[in-house]
């Protein structure tokens, strides 16, 4: 039977007082043949302080990340440790799965850090990763449980999504970091919540980016943290936006002014993934722009054409409607 995070003490046996932290940085990705992933397990995996993993989605098959570490979870992983996985794309909306799965499996570390695939250094990001496992190692956060990306209270009216907290906060989940007694004690709010009676919309999960720093702050007794406190200057709302996805090894339009980015994607994954908001919020002559300087740069043209006869059609019917 799989092992459970309750099954393990809070704190790593044999840590001896004043020693570092121990470090486990989890690469999460579910695609087969990233580029960009392994791209930035190479950037992680040449810091010496921490140790690196794939955080590997395996709903959908086994993924090859060789030559670097895994820990694979799924669907079927979450499932016999107790948790709830029944709605739609589980995996992508209950984003602290993964930690609860790769705890017990690789249980000797102090700190839990999880990076996704698409988070890319920009030009002045150098040394960021190195600094950032200093910082962590260092007494100052010694005590650190939570490292959220934008970690901050939610007031009335941004508390969109369905929740059962008094006091809504969100951290996004580009890079999230936990404690083992904050895994813990998340590990068992979510088996809570399973008991629990449907949310507003009829589903039974807290959207991920809502339910860890909700619930971590919640409990009164967790220090949580954003990245920008720890790291100043790690990101802003250029860097990070989900509307301007940029292409791995080449700048679109905006000045970045932070250390990292997201999302950086593959070219097909961001023809796919730009070509659907372009479609959704009236861009789309400005990306035929941008396809047009991919074409003229020997980008892919299968997935150049798949991704203009998308836009055809979306104007098709637009027309259509008109």
């Amino acid at each position: 039977m799989a092992q459970r995070p309750d099954e393990l003490p809070d704190e790593r046996p044999g840590r001896a007082a004043g020693e570092p932290r121990r470090i486990a940085v989890l690469l999460r990705s579910h695609l087969k043949g990233s580029a960009k992933a392994m791209e930035l397990a190479a950037q992680l995996s040449a810091v010496p302080d921490w140790d690196v993993y794939f955080a590997a989605d395996e709903t959908n098959g086994e993924l090859d990340v060789s030559p670097y570490r895994k820990v694979p979870h799924s669907i079927e992983a979450c499932r016999a440790i107790g948790l709830f996985t029944d709605r739609p794309k589980a995996m992508a909306f209950l984003g602290d799965y993964p930690f609860y799965v790769t705890f017990p499996a690789i249980p000797d570390y102090d700190f839990y850090l999880m990076i996704e695939y698409d988070v890319g250094l920009a030009d002045k990001g150098g040394d960021y990763f190195h600094r950032l496992a200093e910082a962590l190692r260092s007494e100052t956060y010694a005590e650190l449980d939570l490292l959220g990306t934008n970690h901050r209270p939610l007031g009335l009216g941004r508390d969109k999504r369905p929740h059962r907290f008094a006091q809504a906060w969100k951290s996004i989940f580009p890079i999230i970091g936990l404690s083992r007694r904050a895994i813990k004690h998340l590990y068992a709010e979510r088996l809570r919540e399973a008991t629990q009676p449907p949310l507003s919309d009829g589903t039974q999960n807290v959207y991920c980016e809502f339910f860890v720093p909700s619930a971590m702050e919640a409990a009164g007794r967790f220090r949580c943290l954003p990245l920008n406190d720890v790291m100043p200057g790690s990101v802003d709302k250029v860097s990070f936006n989900t509307r301007e996805s940029r292409v791995l090894h080449h700048e679109m339009r905006l000045p970045v002014a932070s250390a990292l980015l997201h999302p950086v994607l593959d070219f097909a994954q961001y023809a796919r993934k730009t070509a659907a908001i372009a479609i959704k919020f009236g861009r789309i002559p400005a990306f035929r722009e941008d396809l047009d300087y991919f074409r003229r740069h020997g980008y892919d043209p299968a997935v150049l054409a798949e991704t203009e006869a998308k836009l055809d059609l979306a104007e098709t019917r637009r027309a259509k409607v008109a």
